[in-house]
């Protein structure tokens, strides 16, 4: 009986042995389990390169709006980066905004319109539309920049821009308008204008507005004075104010009336006859 229990007992021993091999493999889940948990620690590493959504990133510098005011329509206008870089939804604005009175304000959206300002070959924006010049656009930008006022949002009036009749304007390729800014004289704007380079500069007093021009490189400054009325033909002045009536009619006294009247002038005659 003795020798069979202890029979009994080493196998017994060798059963709980198979039963600790047989339980190895919960060791090794074991070691899955701390797989898992490392697993766990990935996304920190996740976010240290999280992606910048676009909206979280700086916008772009940009000039202070202005109000454009053309009849009846009136809009804000962002007309160039702080670089001077013009914006393409500035193009798209000013040139509906300068259209002729037989276009129509065209359907499509602004955003739409200003997809399209940078193709090349496309000249106009809408049907009767023609796209702005961005030499214009530069050119209307830095008058605002000179004569804007902190606290203040510069108010341009249009007068006319994009005129497809006037053949032999820069009106007809949409490289003029004629304006005026609200609180500032015309003729410090003129004044400026003629700094800028191949540029026209046209002003009429008598109408209440300035001309400006995109011009080809190497034109230089161009500029005149028209005194006409609005309806009038043009009537082009070397200076102005003009004299008064009376100075005016001493300028044109001849030579006979110069010597039947001695003493009455104290200028000297011309080789025209003219003083």
């Amino acid at each position: 009986m003795r020798r069979l229990a202890i029979l009994l007992g080493a196998v017994l021993g060798l059963t709980t042995s198979a039963g600790a091999f047989a339980r190895a493999p919960e060791a090794v889940k074991g070691a899955s389990t701390s797989k898992h948990h490392r697993s766990k620690q990935r996304p920190a590493a996740i976010r240290l390169v999280k992606r910048v959504e676009p909206s979280n990133r700086a916008k772009a510098c940009v000039e202070k709006a202005v109000i454009v005011q053309a009849g009846s329509e009136q809009e804000k206008v962002t007309l160039t980066k702080c670089s001077g870089e013009v914006l393409p939804i500035a193009i798209a604005q000013l040139s509906v905004l300068v259209r002729p009175s037989s276009a129509r304000r065209p359907s499509p959206s602004i955003a739409t319109l200003s997809a399209n300002v940078g193709a090349k070959n496309r000249k106009l924006v809408a049907p009767g539309i023609r796209r702005v010049s961005v030499g214009l656009v530069e050119r209307l930008a830095k008058v605002v920049r000179r004569f804007s006022k902190p606290g203040a949002t510069t108010k341009i009036h249009i007068v006319s821009g994009y005129r497809p009749r006037s053949v032999e304007s820069s009106h007809a390729s949409a490289k003029a308008i004629d304006f005026r800014i609200e609180g500032v004289k015309n003729e410090a704007i003129v004044a400026f204008c003629k700094k800028l380079d191949d540029t026209g500069c046209g002003f009429y007093p008598n109408s209440q507005f300035v001309h400006i021009d995109e011009r080809d490189e190497g034109a230089g400054h161009v500029a005149w004075i028209d005194a006409s009325r609005p309806g009038e033909p043009a009537r082009y002045v070397q200076d102005w104010p003009l004299p008064t009536e009376k100075a005016a009619a001493a300028v044109l006294v001849s030579v006979d009336e110069k010597k039947a009247r001695p003493g009455l002038f104290e200028e000297p005659l011309d080789d025209a006859g003219l003083w």
